[in-house]
């Protein structure tokens, strides 16, 4: 990450770091805090959320937000933050899948 380090921070991407709350039931609302991709930011961003933000400023021209779980919440699944039906979807791909592939052998 010590390039994304060298290179000016990027005034059109912003960095969300959400606080840290448990809850059992999905939350329509998250708490945090939205900052500037600075150099004061850049090192509780991963690179490739850095690089893939400021290539989304650079080719659609509009500002663009990225919500880091490794900011607040390091080693968490992704899948965490999804929705059930969203997670759904994905275990019916899954599902389609292997038995596509079950299909080919």
């Amino acid at each position: 990450m010590a390039a994304a380090h060298a290179e000016p921070a990027e005034p059109n991407l912003r960095l969300f770091a959400a606080k840290q709350t448990a809850a059992r039931e999905p939350q329509a609302e998250a708490s945090g805090a939205w900052a500037a991709a600075d150099r004061n930011a850049l090192p509780s961003l991963p690179a490739e959320g850095y690089y893939v933000g400021r290539e989304l400023v650079a080719r659609l021209g509009v500002p663009v937000g990225i919500v880091s779980l490794a900011m607040a919440w390091p080693e968490q699944p992704l899948e965490t933050w999804m929705s059930r039906e969203a997670l759904a979807d994905i275990a019916d791909q899954q599902a389609a899948r292997a038995f596509e592939e079950d299909l080919r052998t």
